[in-house]
């Protein structure tokens, strides 16, 4: 594969770098930025108020909180305007993190933290939030198209080869393998051995001896990070279908997760075409009109809705809880997510029960926002719906990558 990225390591806390980082200013309708809001530092703060503008402005936080005298518009974590945190309630909560918002101990000095806590407190006195109207809500469209054909031919035959330690150089050290049954089972916080080092992988390798993997159709590439295609295990008469979602690493594979159809299916022939169009603009309405009730009329009473913060987090032991796994969290994720302005990037394709797209994002005057996803269907809903999000970071260049 020719797949050339920097992308971030499992072992970073990125699983809440949407909720914190981006190398995203916001800009006026013009163009032209707007005027920063003087901030003197509050007397009785230890930290330098201007120096903590710096701190803010290098992390990100504008990504996820509203803070007048910033210019910040953020709506993924509380509005800082709005706020009753006390100087030492910020240097806590940036210090030890809370929620879904990481510790930035290992990341900032402690003067650091200092200052951004006095910047936050003595910006958030007496300031009002600027109206959302006054800032761009929707991102200028994307001039070039984030999809591009991939050549797997060596991936898969490297894979049908049966060679245990040649399908490993196919992944980082510490690449991520996961099912979507697998998945979920980490989200229901049981037990999974997830990387290729581990002897289940071993084991995995083992099930498809004597095997082919066949892809099927073209396999798309998402600028470069994300690669998204169907494929099928097949054996002399018949096989089984399946969608895969990869991230990378350099040339390597760092997260890898699929899934596979229930029932075995005769071996098309050469050129004999299996996909089907999918309409999933009805879906996609329903995520940007935000509201929970008609989104959770596309899923199914049991659904697995996940995406790759949540398989990072839970592969680490930070699993959510059943409350949200078993209601509250689609209602959370529609709250959040709905927001965004998804849609598909391009017409969906059918595989037998699963389905394939990119979508992207268009709010919240992110330049670019772009992901693969797949969906298994029961019937006429939707059991599992995996996706994987490229942060607008990423495509402006920044990496965080070692060291994390």
């Amino acid at each position: 594969m020719n797949l050339t990225v920097t992308i971030l390591r499992h072992r970073a806390p990125w699983v809440s770098l949407i909720l914190a980082l981006s190398l995203v200013a916001c800009a006026n309708p013009t163009g032209e930025a707007l005027p920063e809001t003087p901030v003197a530092a509050a007397p009785l703060l230890a930290g330098d108020a201007e120096a903590g503008r710096e701190v803010w402005g290098g992390n990100g936080c504008a990504a996820c909180h509203t803070l007048h005298a910033a210019q910040a518009t953020g709506t993924i974590g509380p509005n800082l305007d709005q706020s009753s945190l006390s100087y030492e309630d910020v240097i806590r909560r940036v210090t030890e993190g809370q929620g879904t918002m990481p510790s930035y101990a290992g990341l900032l000095t402690a003067a650091q933290i200092q200052d951004v806590a006095a910047f936050v407190i003595a910006a958030a006195s007496g300031e009002t939030a600027v109206a959302p109207e006054a800032l761009p809500t929707q991102a200028e469209p994307a001039s070039v198209s984030p999809l591009r054909a991939v050549d797997l031919a060596q991936f898969a035959a490297t894979w049908s080869s049966g060679d245990l330690e040649a399908i490993r150089t196919l992944y980082a050290d510490d690449a991520l393998y996961l099912s979507a049954e697998e998945v979920v089972a980490l989200q229901h916080q049981e037990a999974v051995s997830a990387t290729v080092e581990s002897e289940d992988f071993a084991e995995d390798v083992a099930s498809v001896d004597g095997l082919s993997l066949r892809i099927l159709g073209e396999p798309q590439q998402v600028t470069d990070k994300q690669v998204m295609f169907f494929f099928r295990w097949e054996g002399e008469t018949e096989g089984t279908n399946g969608v895969a979602l990869l991230r990378t690493e350099g040339d390597k594979v760092w997260m890898h997760t699929y899934a596979m159809d229930r029932v075995s299916t005769p071996n098309p022939g050469v050129g004999e075409d299996l996909l089907e169009p999918f309409d999933v603009e009805p879906l996609m309405q329903a995520w940007r009109g935000q509201e929970v009730e008609p989104v959770r009329a596309f899923y199914t009473d049991d659904l697995a809705i996940f995406n790759d913060e949540d398989i990072l987090r839970s592969s680490q032991g930070q699993f959510r809880s059943q409350s949200e796994l078993e209601g509250e969290y689609l209602s959370s994720e529609v709250r959040e997510h709905g927001t965004w302005g998804m849609s598909a990037v391009a017409p969906a394709l059918r595989l037998g029960d699963l389905v394939l797209f990119a979508w992207n994002w268009e709010a919240h005057a992110y330049p670019v926002g772009y992901g693969v996803r797949f969906l298994r269907l029961d019937g006429d809903q939707i059991a599992q719906d995996l996706r994987y999000a490229l942060r607008p970071w990423e495509v402006g260049g920044a990496t965080f990558a070692s060291g994390y």
